[in-house]
């Protein structure tokens, strides 16, 4: 079986006591469950509380300066000031997901 390379984005934090933060553990389970080579993008949480070394795990602040910033572009994300770091770990795996718990990017 080939292992892929699969980068998550999530707009919740995986540490979160929460729906989204639950979905979201829950579908780092299922693909830890199939071997997945998994890079986790997340909102940055300063709570610990799930602690997995299975997986290359990467959270990003999400701010006043981040909010302002993706709310003048339209664009409601925090992660647009982080766009040119997003693309090189993106170039890094094959597959690209995106988890949402809410309707909207």
């Amino acid at each position: 079986m080939v292992t892929k390379k699969i980068c998550l984005v999530s707009i919740n934090s995986y540490n979160e006591l929460t729906g989204g933060g639950l979905y979201l553990r829950t579908i780092v389970s299922f693909l830890k469950k199939n071997n997945v080579d998994l890079t986790l993008i997340d909102k940055y949480s300063s709570k610990f509380i799930f602690d997995d070394k299975d997986f290359k795990h990467l959270s990003f602040t999400k701010g006043y300066f981040q909010d302002i910033f993706s709310r003048l572009l339209f664009l409601p994300s925090f992660y647009i000031p982080y766009l040119f770091s997003l693309m090189k770990i993106f170039k890094e795996n094959e597959i690209i997901g995106f988890h949402n718990s809410r309707l909207g990017l």
